[in-house]
């Protein structure tokens, strides 16, 4: 089983760990109202807005009779990059928002471990999967670790890990990104460093209350977005969230949640009311 950095050069010294417990009043209050201000709303047209013009401008070159190959695939790429841009920020703003609404609840299932973590690393692989990354090597660890089965809302962990593995992509230019697992005393964590630039950044985010003026230092509207989104899921499945430093300027997110091992002889029993207990 692996086990996570304590101490080395990747860490930074313990008066500068930045740890956050998420839970739902704290998510709720201070990210529920701050995403809906007027700030917000402006840097989120500002976003669409350019990568719509964008597609729009790079159409326009694509349908050039004139263009080589090279440029036309150039080009296509610039589109679809806008595009998954969009999506993005839609997506993201939309989950926020409904979680806003109070509705959502984990729903914690079944979950074969090993397989869930594997799918999970194989849609990573996939993702990176494009020119635009080429320069980064994805590291996925413990892949054959025999591990318990538990009890996880499946769906909400994966959205969650989503979106930090996507923070950690749009921060690295070239290096790695590593993610990996571990299951130690009905304690879940998973973890993703990357080798980027975007250490500051997403500390600033991650500990905000006041997102208009984490965007005065940082113009960046998708890492605020996603982050808000990050600890909103966090705080439905009971997760705590933390922060450090890797190697230089790079980031290391950990989550961890408290979940229930899955026994064979208890489960036919029907012992497992409650699927899900909180940190």
């Amino acid at each position: 089983m692996f086990d996570l950095p304590e101490s080395g050069n990747n860490r930074i010294p313990d008066t500068d760990l930045s740890t956050r417990p998420v839970d739902d009043q704290s998510a709720n209050s201070a990210h529920g109202p701050v995403i809906f201000n007027n700030s917000i709303l402006a840097g989120l047209s500002r976003e669409l807005r350019t990568n719509l013009n964008s597609v729009v401008a790079f159409t326009y070159l694509l349908n050039r009779d004139d263009n080589i190959i090279s440029e036309r695939e150039q080009f296509s790429n610039h589109i679809h990059n806008a595009c998954e841009q969009i999506i993005s920020l839609f997506d993201n703003f939309l989950d926020s928002a409904i979680i806003d609404t109070g509705n959502s609840k984990s729903e914690a299932g079944k979950c074969n471990t090993a397989i869930f973590f594997k799918k999970l690393f194989a849609g990573f692989s996939e993702a990176m999967n494009v020119d635009l990354y080429r320069d980064i090597t994805f590291m996925p660890d413990n892949q054959d670790e025999k591990v318990p089965d538990c009890y996880l809302d499946e769906n909400r962990f994966t959205r969650l890990a989503s979106l930090l593995f996507s923070i950690a992509l749009n921060n690295t230019t070239g290096g790695y990104i590593r993610t990996g697992y571990c299951l130690n005393d009905d304690i879940l964590t998973f973890y993703i460093l990357d080798s980027g630039q975007g250490f500051f950044k997403c500390r600033e985010f991650f500990f905000s209350n006041d997102l208009t003026h984490s965007l005065m230092r940082f113009h960046d509207v998708p890492m605020a977005v996603s982050m808000v989104l990050a600890r909103k899921l966090a705080a439905i499945m009971g997760c705590s969230m933390r922060i450090e430093s890797n190697c230089l300027s790079g980031t290391g997110f950990f989550v961890s949640v408290s979940v229930k091992l899955i026994n064979e002889e208890t489960d036919e029993k029907g012992k497992y009311s409650n699927t899900l207990s909180t940190i």
